[in-house]
This record gives C-alpha cells, structure tokens and sequence, in this order.
C-alpha cells in the first residue's frame, strides 16, 4: 500500500524543492541534525537519517511566516490540481503518527504496535521494516489509509540491550507529559552514536 503514497511523496519533495523554501530547508537540516547527530557519507544509516528528516519537515515542521506545514501548504495552494484520490492521500499525510514503538506481533504481512508512550495499541501496520520483530523498538511514521496503517520507509531502530532505559524513559515522558518529539530526537541521537561506535557498549550510549 506504500505505493499508493510514492506519487504524492514524490509531488510533495518536489514542492520543498522549491527555490522559496531552500534557505528554511538548510536551517531546519542543520537544526535537525545538530540534535539527532548527522551521518557522515558512506554510513549506512545515511538514506534513513535523510528520510527522517524529510518527513518532519513535510508533515510536522510549521514553515516560518506560516501556520502550515508543507504538505497542508502544497494542499491549499494546490489542492484543486490533484486528483481526489491524491487530495485524500495528502490529508492522510497530515493526519500521519510519529512515535515510538514497540512491536508486539508480526503475521502474514501485518502487525500489532503499541506506542511506548501513551499506551496505545495499532492494529493492521503494514510494510513494517522486514527486519523488525516481535519485541523490537523502533521510531516510526504510521499513515491512516481506511481501516489501516502504512509505515513509511523513515525509522529509527534501538537495540535490544537498550529496551530497559527506553522503556524507564518512556514511562517518565508519560508521567511528565513531555513531548515525545523530545524523547525520540535525544534516542536518535543514541542511536546514530550505536551505528558508528559498534564496538560500544550499549549502556555507555544508551544512558
């Protein structure tokens, strides 16, 4: 079902590539990258790293001088060009759920996450990243289409050893009321750290 958003995507990253929005686009980089530490070339989790970023700034971002995001922008100014079809996929997008995971069940194609967060459990997950399981944590972007979910290709994946300080990190986040925002930038950043430092140990980047 990806492949019904990949036009729209398309169209959307065409939009932000736009002249008007270049300088707003290299700050919110720099910011981005500056919290969540930014991949060097030649690393692997570069194109992830990249996605992730894109996907904020499409659908979480507010643009400077405006009280949208991009793709709410690229809606009004340009919803009557698309079809109805795109029209519904791009509000899909606004409504899209950016949050931490953890997996609780895999089966033929499907699967069942709970948001580490508030709790919450989402049923009919489809094209979850083929390497995660049952147990496993990630930061992901769920996108409503009908009676289900779409996972983008964007994710963030915390190792095994990390789950306990995830979860008591989860918990206080929950008590406190804080933005999760702010808990899955400051794990990204662990993240990025365990990818290029395999030799680590966890609980030295996880802390």
């Amino acid at each position: 079902m990806l492949e019904e958003l990949e036009p729209v995507l398309r169209r959307l990253h065409e939009f932000i590539a736009r002249p008007e929005f270049a300088q707003e686009l290299n700050r919110a980089k720099a910011g981005y990258f500056e919290q969540v530490g930014a991949p060097k070339d030649g690393e692997p989790f570069v194109e992830l790293r990249l996605a992730s970023f894109i996907e904020w700034f499409l659908f979480e971002r507010t643009l400077d001088r405006r009280r949208q995001t991009p793709v709410e922008l690229c809606l009004s100014q340009h919803g009557l060009e698309l079809s109805e079809q795109e029209r519904e996929l791009c509000l899909a997008l606004t409504k899209s759920l950016h949050r931490l995971f953890q997996v609780k069940k895999v089966k033929n194609g499907e699967a069942v996450l709970r948001d580490l967060i508030d709790k919450k459990k989402y049923k009919s997950v489809r094209n979850l990243p083929s390497h995660l399981h049952a147990g496993d944590i990630a930061e992901l972007r769920l996108v409503p289409l009908g009676k289900e979910y779409v996972a983008t290709e964007a994710y963030c994946y915390h190792p095994s050893e990390a789950h306990k300080f995830i979860l008591t990190e989860a918990k206080r986040a929950r008590k406190n009321g804080d933005d999760p925002l702010g808990l899955m930038r400051r794990l990204m950043a662990m993240s990025t750290k365990w990818e290029r430092y395999p030799r680590m140990k966890v609980s030295e980047i996880y802390k």
